[in-house]
């Protein structure tokens, strides 16, 4: 079996519309079977429309998985998570973005909180040295213990 068909019912397993072939200077490429509209004018009223089969380039084969680069025989794995990674009929992209922007708010918060904190231990000296005179002996007490203790009597 050629390397072109071993491939092409590998790649078929994970998704029936793909195949391998060969492109200009005899490297592999993944394709995708793909159709489109076709439309013909037979005369001034007259239209016709032909479904049309056309491959859909997926990746080639190469040391940059562009037609450009120089063929390298990657093995099934590689190929495997190749078409894992850019095969977007199969992903589920909202969940994705969704996960992204979780991800992005959670690090927004978590650096929020580094820099407040970061502010108020640099001015801490400053706080503690502009309140260091003020009596806090007649400030006027809040006993809180009482307050939650009437509330469970209850």
């Amino acid at each position: 079996m050629s390397r072109e068909r071993e491939l092409s019912a590998y790649v078929q397993k994970y998704d029936h519309k793909l195949f391998c072939k060969r492109i200009g200077e005899g490297k592999l490429a993944i394709f995708r079977e793909g159709h489109y509209w076709q439309t013909f004018a037979l005369n001034e009223q007259d239209t016709i429309s032909v479904l049309r089969l056309t491959p859909h380039f997926v990746f080639a084969l190469t040391d940059n998985w562009k037609k450009d680069g120089n063929p390298v025989s990657w093995g099934k794995d590689l190929i495997r998570e190749r078409l894992y990674e850019c095969d977007l009929w199969k992903k589920d992209i909202v969940s994705e973005l969704e996960k992204q922007e979780e991800r992005r708010s959670e690090r927004s918060q978590k650096d929020l909180k580094n820099q407040t904190e970061s502010f108020l231990y640099d001015f801490h000296g400053k706080f503690k040295d502009t309140f260091k005179d003020v009596n806090t002996a007649n400030f006027e007490k809040k006993d809180r213990r009482r307050k939650t203790e009437k509330q469970i009597k209850q």
